[in-house]
């Protein structure tokens, strides 16, 4: 599910190896940063975020999921910060788990953090890929220079980034995810050429595109006590 309106592009993106990263405030709104609420749903090799309804003052099925079955529904602390790589030209966001960013720095309100003088304070990451989850090392570093009033200028409004979907999209993409597997559909192995040549009627090629359209939902135990709106592609 969607939850930055930015593009992909725009979000700063912890790969392996090493970064050295600097905050940057943002002047729009007088925020450093905002928390939001997020629940990761993971199924095989299959993922998806979702953004907790409690924080839009609605309730949350996945919360209640959560409080009914498995602890793999709780809802993670998430925080979007601008950040602004050494030597690049643009502002990026960083969208991190405050747990992480509060176990390596501490005090994340830290003015110093924040400071775009030279007495302000850059972040050191290294990134080790591990065989499941990569492991952060993040250390702080007198940064002795000021940022570019031109990268400061081009943060982010950071109160006006979250996608707020509505009751009805959130409820059909969590739909989507937690039916995904269970659809009931014919295969179409035949070739439009083998229909022709005689295997397969068109009469009986077109019933099966029209079997194969259909889709047909099973109910999955931990979803019972959630109400549920079911949108089917006619």
């Amino acid at each position: 599910m969607r939850i930055l309106k930015i593009p992909y592009s725009d979000v700063f993106r912890a790969s392996e190896g090493e970064h050295e990263i600097s905050f940057v405030p943002d002047l729009k709104s007088g925020r450093n940063y905002v928390s939001y609420l997020m629940h990761w749903l993971t199924s095989g090799e299959r993922s998806e975020a979702f953004l907790c309804q409690r924080i839009l003052n609605r309730e949350c099925p996945i919360c209640e999921l959560q409080s009914t079955n498995s602890p793999e529904y709780k809802s993670k602390d998430r925080v979007l910060i601008n950040t602004w790589k050494e030597g690049e030209q643009t502002v990026k966001i960083w969208d991190v788990n405050r747990w992480l960013l509060t176990r390596a720095l501490g005090d994340i309100t830290d003015s110093r953090l924040y400071d775009t003088t030279k007495y302000g304070i850059k972040l050191f990451l290294v990134v080790r890929r591990r065989e499941r989850w990569p492991e952060y090392i993040i250390t702080k570093e007198s940064r002795r220079f000021e940022i570019p009033s031109q990268i400061v200028n081009q943060a982010y409004n950071l109160t006006d980034l979250i996608y707020v979907p509505t009751e009805k999209e959130f409820m059909s993409d969590l739909d989507n995810y937690l039916n995904y597997g269970t659809k009931t559909e014919v295969q179409i192995t035949e070739s439009v050429g083998e229909v022709f040549t005689g295997k397969r009627t068109t009469k009986e090629f077109e019933n099966i595109i029209k079997v194969s359209k259909k889709k047909v939902y099973k109910e999955p135990e931990p979803y019972k006590r959630v109400k549920r709106i079911i949108i089917l592609d006619e």
